[in-house]
């Protein structure tokens, strides 16, 4: 098989051309375009520097864009039209134009790449989808953080990948935003809700101090004096032994507020008590209040140890005529490696039902693994905490690659345990309530349908149902009068064929499925239980 060949957009300091690396592409870059020149001086420093194109995007034609015969294009759009310090100026910049003509050029190319990833991309979301549609793509979106790789840093971000038709999926695109990545073993399935909020076991994220240099010279990143008593009560301090920290954006080490953490290097003192001694002496002796803050040491995250945090390789290294301020600033602007090259594996996967004999008896024995830890979740369930369960449930569960649901021989009765909620969900075209279960099933032993497993339903891969027209939809049933949290819900749904995955075995179900829903306990575990009446 040939090498795929890319083309880097806002190519930065090469974290698509780590990403990929790392994702095991066999990859030839054809050019990395970005106009940054220190960026492109780093680029250089660690790859071949002939690849880079300092060149504005929309001064090639789109006959040149075809010349390249790219397979892959990836980009990584400027943050600043789309964030809180670039003043929000969206499409309308100057420094987004580049982006909405590469999707005018996108339309009018008669030989398209086969695959896209864009990371950040926000403000022109609508143009991009539109682009996509009007070019035939199948396309997926997601909202992830490097938290749910168990990387102890919170920058959420929006990608989306596109694969041309008719290039499909593993897993059926459906239409709504998610926050995993579909078949990831290394992912978790974070609680984000409709806020941005991100609820991450800590359990499965490292500690800061997996990250960090062992031999810092703790005077030289140090937070100034002015810094300290002019900003103390602004910063996000964490410790070595923390297990999240801050988005470090390109202002770090030259704004305080909401540019990344501060880490508190005398870990045994207790920054909450030390910051109140410190108060109390504002405005009456600051040279106590200084000496309080300093006891603390506080000292700014090394641009190396950025680097660990990002995902980048040990390799990775700056040209020494970098300064500290463009070290921070491009890290700022770039990517998350590790979390890019899990999506970069997931875009070239293929439909499972493509896949080869060994592939799908991986899937039935991952199957199998997965129905046993499920039961012995509902077994803690019951005799421990849920908190215990779900997170064995998501430790040993994820990735199964099977898009049917499964019914093992000589069980008649099936359950299914829920985990994912707070966050808002379209559901037969009704949004439920904050607050309320998400019906997002964790991957236990059932993934995301590819067919319809419910007569008349379409299986749009978040919701265990399906839909007919019986029902009207679950968001209807929550919206009811009667319907309270730890209610039980009963209803009746007709099932068509449901395909099993041991020993190549088909189950087919006669009559009907009775779904008893009950939504409770702290977090809102559903148990899902069905009688299938048949041979299954």
């Amino acid at each position: 098989m040939a090498p795929l060949r890319q083309l880097e957009f806002y190519s930065g300091i090469g974290g698509m051309h780590y990403a990929a690396n790392l994702a095991g592409w066999d990859v030839d870059i054809l050019k990395a375009f970005d106009i940054n020149t220190v960026a492109n001086e780093i680029y250089r420093h660690n790859f071949n520097p002939k690849i880079v194109g300092q060149k504005l995007i929309e001064t090639l034609s789109t006959k040149q864009y075809e010349d390249f015969a790219a397979d892959v294009w990836t980009m990584s759009p400027p943050c600043q039209p789309y964030t809180r310090q670039g003043l929000q100026q969206g499409s309308e910049d100057a420094r987004a134009k580049s982006f909405l003509y590469l999707m005018s050029v996108l339309k009018e190319m008669r030989n398209k790449p086969k695959y896209i990833l864009v990371e950040n991309e926000s403000d022109s979301r609508e143009m991009l989808v539109d682009a996509l549609q009007h070019s035939d793509y199948n396309f997926q979106e997601f909202l992830l953080t490097p938290l749910q790789l168990g990387i102890p840093n919170s920058r959420m971000r929006y990608y989306l990948l596109a694969k041309h038709k008719p290039y499909e999926f593993a897993v059926p695109v459906t239409g709504t935003i998610i926050n995993y990545i579909p078949l990831s073993e290394k992912m978790s399935k974070a609680f984000i809700d409709n806020r941005g909020q991100e609820y991450v076991d800590e359990a499965e994220v490292e500690a800061i101090s997996a990250y960090l240099e062992p031999n810092v010279d703790e005077q030289t990143f140090l937070v100034p004096d002015k810094v300290l008593l002019k900003n103390m009560q602004v910063f996000d301090i964490v410790k070595p032994t923390s297990r999240r920290s801050c988005c470090f954006t390109k202002g770090y080490f030259h704004y305080a507020q909401g540019t990344g953490s501060i880490l508190q290097m005398s870990e045994s003192l207790d920054t909450a008590i030390v910051f109140q001694q410190a108060m109390e002496y504002k405005d009456i002796d600051e040279s106590k209040q200084l000496e309080l803050l300093k006891s603390l040491r506080l000292r700014y995250f090394t641009p190396r140890e950025v680097a660990n945090l990002m995902g980048f390789p040990d390799q990775f290294s700056f040209p020494n005529t970098s300064s500290l301020k463009q070290k921070y600033r491009t890290l700022g602007n770039s990517i998350n490696v590790k979390l890019v090259s899990e999506l970069m594996r997931y875009l070239l996967k293929e439909p499972f039902a493509s896949s080869n004999q060994n592939e799908k008896k991986h899937a039935s024995d991952s199957i199998k693994k997965s129905f046993k830890t499920f039961c012995e979740s509902i077994s803690l369930t019951q005799s421990r905490s849920k908190r215990r369960a779900h997170s064995v449930l998501k430790r040993e569960s994820r990735g199964t690659p099977y898009k049917r649901l499964t019914v093992l021989p000589g069980f008649n009765v099936l359950s299914i345990m829920a985990v994912h909620f707070l966050t808002p969900r379209l559901v037969d075209d009704e949004i439920l309530e904050d607050g309320v279960v998400s019906w997002l099933l964790s991957n236990c032993f059932i993934w995301a349908f590819g067919d319809s497993v419910i007569d008349g339903a379409t299986a749009v891969g978040v919701a265990f149902f399906g839909f007919d027209s019986n029902i009207k939809g679950v968001s209807l049933l929550l919206g009811s009068e009667n319907f309270t949290v730890g209610e039980v819900l009963l209803f009746n749904v007709d099932v068509a064929t449901v395909g099993g995955a041991f020993d190549d075995e088909v189950a087919t179900v006669g009559g009907t499925l009775d779904v008893a829903v009950t939504v409770g306990g702290v977090l809102g575990v559903v148990t899902v239980s069905g009688i299938l009446n048949g041979n299954g």
